[in-house]
């Protein structure tokens, strides 16, 4: 059944970047200025490997279920008030970033600014990540470093 849940999984992602597209198209038509950030909340372990992982949200978790892409898109409106930001966005494609920079950098990509107590995220508008350990919340008050999981 893996090439059927596979052609389930790559439909799945189609239709997420279709609907992405459609929201980015709407959003740019109405004027403005227009950014738009999109990760998922998981992955999905399909048989990838020899432990025949399937689904997610497992006992313990793997780099299948846990490693993401984030979209990031934004219109030549916003791209053009905010060059040095968009520049810096396109550095950060190949980074490992986290799920905790999303909320730093919509604030940062609308130019509100906090004060962030933590050290370990980023604005991605405005800054690269550097070395940090990618926490993955293994259970309730348990976290593993992400780039060992298997």
């Amino acid at each position: 059944n893996r090439p059927a849940w596979l052609d389930a999984y790559d439909n799945a992602v189609h239709e997420s970047m279709r609907f992405l597209d459609l929201v980015y198209e709407v959003a740019s038509a109405r004027g403005g200025e227009v950014f738009l950030l999109y990760t998922s909340d998981h992955g999905e372990n399909l048989l990838d490997d020899d432990r025949a992982l399937f689904q997610h949200a497992l006992g313990a978790p793997s780099r299948w279920d846990t490693r993401v892409p984030l979209v990031a898109m934004a219109n030549a409106a916003w791209r053009a008030r905010q060059p040095a930001r968009w520049e810096q966005m396109q550095r950060n494609l190949a980074q490992p970033l986290m799920h905790a920079d999303v909320v730093p950098t919509l604030l940062g990509a609308a130019n509100i600014t906090y004060d962030e107590p933590r050290t370990t995220v980023v604005d991605l508008t405005r800054a690269s990540p550097g070395a940090r350990t990618r926490l993955v919340v293994q259970r309730l008050g348990h976290a593993v470093d992400g780039d060992q999981l298997k």
